[in-house]
């Protein structure tokens, strides 16, 4: 039997120590699940650090080959710094995803699409939170706490911090935008 590849490792990062244990559960069960199913390791492995995009990261330049910033950004206060450090993180010819909610965006639409794809209850107890959180997530943006992000302030997130070949796409039911970007090669 062959060995996996731990080559692939994945680094999830959260400030909240609660957020990274059942990161941690979640991840193992899923990986456990994927393997039964498919009757094989899938040389996965993964790590989760207590970190705050806030200040700078705890990792050495060029780090990482991808980065996923998935509808965190909106989150940070100063996103220019964030982007700065992830960048910094992030191994030149290195990718970036970053998503953020679209201004103005329909987030009953997304609930409406999550639910029409769910299977148990579990899942539909999972639909409710989702719905749940955009409502506290509309309240956050009064108080300041949110920002949203326009398809044009997400590219330009990016390529503010040098990154190229930036592409972006409608997500989430079109309530959302995803950019991707590279860094250069130095």
């Amino acid at each position: 039997s062959r060995q996996p590849d731990y080559r692939r490792h994945y680094v999830g990062l959260d400030f909240v120590p609660e957020a990274l244990q059942i990161a941690t559960k979640r991840l193992a069960a899923i990986r456990g699940e994927t393997e039964e199913k498919i009757g094989k390791k899938i040389g996965l492995n993964f790590s989760f650090v207590l970190a705050d995009l806030n200040d700078k990261l705890p990792f050495p330049d060029g780090y990482f080959d991808k980065i996923c910033c998935n509808l965190v950004i909106s989150y940070v206060d100063n996103p220019k710094f964030t982007m700065r450090e992830l960048m910094r993180v992030l191994k030149p010819k290195g990718r970036i995803i970053l998503s953020s909610l679209k201004p103005h965006a329909d987030l009953s639409q997304i609930y409406r699409n999550f639910v029409v794809q769910v299977q148990n209850q579990p899942e539909i107890e999972e639909a409710r939170r989702l719905l749940n959180n955009a409502g506290k997530i509309m309240q956050k943006e009064g108080e300041g706490q949110y920002h949203f992000f326009s398809e044009s302030k997400l590219r330009s997130l990016i390529s503010g911090v040098g990154g190229r070949d930036i592409k972006s796409f409608k997500t989430f039911g079109e309530q959302a935008y995803l950019a991707v970007g590279s860094k250069p090669q130095s």
